[in-house]
């Protein structure tokens, strides 16, 4: 009887929370890569969208990206940012997907590296006509989950090229200067 609830047991599907952080970013980037062979900017964004939604914190994002202004943020204001910045956002992935669509044919490998016991770097490479292409994603376990909170593709890393403009703007032009940017 024991080895028969065993047998079920680990013939049933492992749900995809319980993914480690390299499952989770091949899965992540695969997908971005699908999205990238995508014609129709409505079906790219709103795929992005999907994506981004369940498998990107952004929570741990704006540690890095907004650091400097988030504590000092009140609920309502961090709401307004975070609704703006994620459509931004979304809308600047699925415009600038197209040095994936390349990688789509190549062999990807993956690399891990552990920070500490919570955050993991996982680095994507593609090899197209004999250069690799790094895409190096962040990930954070929070919750029993495993989430992208941050990439770094060629040496650009999102959430040090957005803290910059934020910074830049917050202190230019305040917060609402920081929303009016997000709206155009």
């Amino acid at each position: 009887m024991t080895r028969i609830l065993a047998f079920l047991l680990l013939s049933l599907p492992i749900p995809a929370h319980a993914a480690g952080p390299e499952a989770t970013a091949r899965s992540f980037f695969q997908d971005l890569i699908g999205v990238a062979s995508l014609a129709e900017p409505d079906t790219r964004t709103g795929r992005v969208a999907t994506l981004v939604n369940e498998k990107f914190d952004f929570s741990a994002f704006y540690e890095r990206a907004v650091a400097d202004h988030w504590s000092s943020w009140s609920e309502t204001q961090k709401g307004d940012f975070d609704g703006r910045f994620r459509k931004k956002f979304i809308d600047h992935l699925s415009n600038h997907l197209n040095f994936l669509d390349r990688i789509a044919g190549a062999t990807v490998s993956y690399a891990t590296r552990w920070k500490d016991g919570s955050h993991v770097v996982v680095t994507a490479k593609g090899r197209v006509e004999g250069k690799g292409i790094p895409v190096h994603l962040y990930l954070i376990h929070s919750q029993g989950v495993w989430r992208v909170y941050d990439l770094e593709i060629s040496g650009a890393n999102l959430s040090r090229n957005y803290r910059g403009m934020i910074n830049y703007v917050v202190r230019n032009k305040g917060f609402e200067g920081l929303l009016a940017k997000l709206d155009t």
